[in-house]
């Protein structure tokens, strides 16, 4: 498989290309949509890609050509974005607890 041949999991364009920072850690990036997804255990994005690769392609085909799974894939990609919304939302601001709080839970380890 060549890094040309690998789909954007976010936009599912076939310009997603396989790269290194300046430290050599391997991450993917696309060309279309720009998203950038670091890869932190080789050997698992490996058999990831491997494995949900021609899936991720098969499935960007159908939406090309069938207007019924383009409908479809629209309303869920709403879905999702709505929820991931909500989930932002919901998740407390480190920056409004009081600043005690913030070193305690530094000095316990359970920050995020």
């Amino acid at each position: 498989m060549r890094t040309r041949d690998l789909v954007c999991y976010f936009c599912m364009s076939d310009s997603c290309s396989l790269k290194s920072d300046r430290r050599g850690r391997p991450y993917l990036t696309c060309g279309a949509c720009g998203a950038r997804s670091f890869i932190v255990a080789w050997r698992d994005a490996v058999r990831s890609l491997a494995l949900v690769q021609p899936l991720v392609a098969a499935r960007a085909e159908e939406i090309q050509s069938d207007r019924a799974a383009a409908t479809a894939a629209a309303g869920l990609e709403s879905q999702v974005g709505a929820a991931l919304r909500a989930m932002l939302q919901a998740q407390p601001d480190a920056s409004a607890a009081p600043r005690g709080e913030v070193e305690s839970a530094r000095a316990v380890g359970t920050h995020r």
